[in-house]
């Protein structure tokens, strides 16, 4: 049986030519919406900052935008359970330690 911390290594399958296409293709996409959303945010950062200052009402949804393309691109699922957060709070992040606190 082979287990995380099992001396024998796991079965890998080979990757063949139409593999090896996928992944060109996926990553060339992966690259386009990564760094295009990441012009597209500089940009209307350029026009937010003087309208609006520190304050963020857009640039946020354009984060979520871009990794949740990103995860179409992987093929990698995304669920979300509960509400939303409407106002400002700290993040409670589980580690190894246990929960802690980063503001």
């Amino acid at each position: 049986m082979r287990t995380w911390t099992s001396d024998q290594p796991p079965d890998v399958p080979a990757i063949g030519l139409l593999g090896w296409l996928r992944v060109a293709l996926r990553g060339t996409v992966l690259v386009l919406v990564t760094y295009g959303g990441l012009v597209f945010l500089l940009l209307v950062r350029l026009v937010k900052a003087p309208l609006c200052g520190l304050n963020r009402p857009v640039t946020p949804f354009i984060t979520q935008a871009v990794c949740r393309a990103a995860f179409i691109i992987l093929g990698m699922r995304f669920s979300v359970r509960g509400r939303p957060m409407r106002e400002r709070g700290p993040l409670w992040p589980i580690t190894a330690r246990g929960w802690t606190s980063l503001r």
